[in-house]
């Protein structure tokens, strides 16, 4: 019999079981229902949302034993914030009312984000795989020529594209035993200390009047935005996390920017990206990185590693079965893993 489980939370819909692209897989080996008492798993996307929902996820759990908490998380913001011991799998939560036993799916706990080829966010949606298909292909055919001249027509010197967050110590975590960084403030302290003519910042925080995931297509928004009209194209993910690459960094050579990244020698985006195609960033103090951006002048090694990975990246969106394929190996990791919970 397929596990049966049940979505609960304010943040059910940022959870591998919701995206509409997934759940027509996951309806193959597992069994959605519209009620958490006959679920075998309740699954949550973030701690928060177990903390919330304590009390009736206790009083479920006490009236079915059987019945298992699981969060299966896709952001390592949420684990290493607000999220308690986000090392082990299985947890509990306690208060002076309640004792909840859960378990945690995340990027250090399990191994269902080791992605192959593709990382995960990127298969959460078509729309990815379509753009970029689309755009890698068109910006491999550039000539080295193109490349400077479109970076030396550029208005924008630099875009730093994320929400301000500077005085909130919780996103400044370390845990070098990890490899795991937070980088929100990190990035944020950056825009604010690039001072250069022609820098722009968006974001909530910095003076957006709402947040562009409210927009009705904040990826394709963004895409335009800059498209051929940004130097250098800030790609910091909020937390460095081996495993964990968003779509920041495709955007940026999307939009035929020169990304700024910050990644260990561990870090897997080496595994899609040439090492010298964008500026790292990694282990440099704000000051430092504002001292390199402002030395940078993309030579040619530069600009042939950058040409490389366009390359490189056409003929990673160039397959879509390799691509289905990888949501497909997802899913199966994520299915094993319930299996075993439930």
């Amino acid at each position: 019999m397929s596990v049966k489980i049940f979505l609960m939370g304010s943040h059910s819909h940022r959870t591998p079981l919701s995206y509409p692209e997934y759940q027509k897989i996951f309806q193959q080996y597992i069994q959605y229902v519209d009620k958490p008492e006959i679920a075998d798993v309740i699954i949550l996307a973030y701690v928060r949302d177990l903390i919330e929902n304590a009390e009736e996820l206790s009083l479920l759990v006490e009236k079915s034993p059987h019945l298992h908490v699981a969060v299966v998380s896709e952001e390592p913001l949420w684990d290493t914030t607000n999220s308690g011991d986000f090392t082990n799998k299985k947890n509990v939560y306690s208060s002076e009312r309640y004792q909840l036993k859960y378990y945690v799916l995340n990027h250090l706990t399990s191994s269902i984000y080791d992605f192959q080829h593709i990382p995960y966010l990127l298969t959460t949606s078509d729309d990815y795989y379509v753009r970029y298909s689309m755009l890698f292909r068109h910006n491999s055919l550039l000539s080295s020529t193109q490349l400077k001249t479109i970076w030396g027509e550029a208005t924008t010197q630099a875009v730093f594209m994320a929400e301000k967050r500077t005085l909130v110590k919780k996103y400044n975590v370390k845990y070098p035993e990890y490899d795991i960084y937070g980088l929100s403030i990190y990035r944020s302290q950056l825009a604010e200390a690039y001072q250069k003519k022609g820098v722009l910042r968006i974001g909530e925080g910095w003076g957006a009047t709402m947040k562009r995931q409210q927009l009705p297509d904040w990826h394709l928004d963004k895409l335009a935005t800059l498209d051929k009209n940004c130097y250098l194209v800030s790609a910091l993910e909020n937390t460095h996390q081996v495993n964990y690459i968003s779509e920041k960094i495709f955007d940026a050579y999307a939009v035929l920017g020169i990304p700024l990244y910050w990644a260990s020698e561990n870090h897997r985006i080496f595994r899609i990206i040439n090492q010298g195609a964008f500026i790292n960033l990694f282990g440099l103090e704000v000051s430092e990185a504002v001292e390199t951006l402002a030395r940078f002048k993309e030579d040619d090694d530069f600009i042939d590693a950058y040409q490389e990975t366009l390359t490189k990246l056409a003929e990673l969106f160039s397959s879509p079965s390799r691509y289905v394929n990888e949501r497909l190996k997802f899913a199966k990791r994520v299915v094993e893993e319930l299996n075993q919970i439930a």
